[in-house]
Order: C-alpha cells, then structure tokens, then sequence
C-alpha cells in the first residue's frame, strides 16, 4: 500500500461517497481538507488516474480499489512528498504493458498509447485492449487471459 493509494482511500471515506466529479475531488484534497496545495491536489488526481487507482467516467472519478477497506494507518495525512516520487503502476494492465515495452523496446508510454487507442476504438475494457496489443506484436498473452477474465469480473460484480 502506498501513499497515494493511501490518500485515496482517505479521501473517498471523509467525503463518505464512492465517486466525485474532478473539481470536487481536486477541491476536497486541497481546500476542504487542506492536504495539499490546488495543484498538488490535481497532481495527486493525475498520478491516480495514471497508476489506474483511479477511473474517470465522464469526468466522474472513483476508486478502482474498495476502498472503505483500507486501513488508514494514524496520523497519516498526505502531503506534498508523497507527489515527488515516481508512481508505480499497479494491476495487470501494466504488468502488460511492461511485458510489451520491454520485449519491442516501446515506451510504456507509446505502449499505452497504443492500448488506449485501441480500446476507445472498440469500446472495450483497457486490459482487453492491452491483450490484443500485445497479440497483434506476436506476445504470447496466454499467461494473462485469466488474470484479465478475473479482474473484470470482478470490477463488473461491484457496480
């Protein structure tokens, strides 16, 4: 568990609700809780959505995670530093993404561009789409098919 998982959780329970639209969550990390800076705020927003801790929906975000199941440890409050460190993604997207980056010598980020496009294309979920990237650089994805079947299942069950 990291600290901006951590800052996550935190805010989604004080706020008591599972989605917010972007200036509210940008609102309550900075001026309702005075954590962070109106920018940091929206750097923590950024690194959310980008670690896929957080998904938009139409400007709507919320959590990927449960998270009224975090333990939030005492005293804990986010705050600035936490922002410097590089983010590390999380999930079996970018287990993926990594893979593909690595085995074509791509840029995660060019990797992700690829997956988005694709899914915004077809309409389908981002780790389908990463699946078919990677199928389409002649990946074996086999070892992935399940652990992808698995975790949108389970995002599906929950709403």
């Amino acid at each position: 568990m990291n600290d901006i998982e951590l800052a996550i959780a935190l805010l989604f329970k004080k706020k008591g609700v599972s989605e917010l639209n972007e200036k509210d969550f940008v609102f309550a990390a900075s001026m309702d809780f005075r954590w962070l800076t109106p920018k940091g705020a929206q750097k923590l927003l950024d690194i959310g959505l980008e670690t896929k801790l957080l998904e938009s929906n139409d400007g709507i975000i919320s959590p990927t995670f449960d998270h009224k199941l975090i333990e939030i440890p005492d005293g804990f409050k986010p705050s600035l530093e936490m922002l410097k460190g590089k983010a590390v993604p999380k999930g079996i997207l970018f287990t993926i993404v990594a893979m593909v980056s690595k085995e074509k010598e791509i840029s995660r980020q060019d990797v992700i561009a690829m997956v988005n496009a694709r899914q915004e294309a077809m309409g389908i979920d981002t780790e389908v789409a990463a699946l078919i990237v990677a199928n389409e650089m002649e990946i074996d994805i086999s070892q992935f098919v399940e652990e992808v079947e698995s975790e949108i299942k389970a995002r599906y069950s929950q709403q």
